[in-house]
């Protein structure tokens, strides 16, 4: 079982994992992060609506779903995401796909 697979289990401790990793982030920030993975993770989907629903908590689900829209419009992570994914991806050649559905 890797770090993150075991952070899943608790978001907590993900979020302790990120905040290691980027040490310029805020709490609230790294919590909406830890949670929107650990969704991601469980639910196995992109779908936002059954995104949301994975959120912890007891909110509604238009609540859910506003924090995962805040979560995904937020710009303070975007310099970080690509080394960090990138970080997790297994050793060797990998393949790039793009969907540009609903690009303009």
């Amino acid at each position: 079982m890797t770090d993150l697979e075991a952070a899943c289990v608790e978001p907590t401790k993900l979020r302790h994992l990120l905040k290691e990793r980027f040490p310029s982030l805020r709490i609230d920030t790294l919590q909406r992060v830890a949670d929107v993975i650990c969704a991601l993770i469980e639910k196995q989907t992109t779908n936002q609506k059954t995104l949301a629903n994975g959120l912890p908590g007891t909110g509604t689900a238009e609540a859910k779903r506003k924090r995962l829209a805040r979560c995904l419009q937020d710009e303070q992570p975007d310099a970080c995401w690509l080394p960090f994914l990138i970080s997790l991806l297994p050793k060797g050649k990998q393949t790039l796909t793009i969907d540009r559905t609903n690009w303009d």
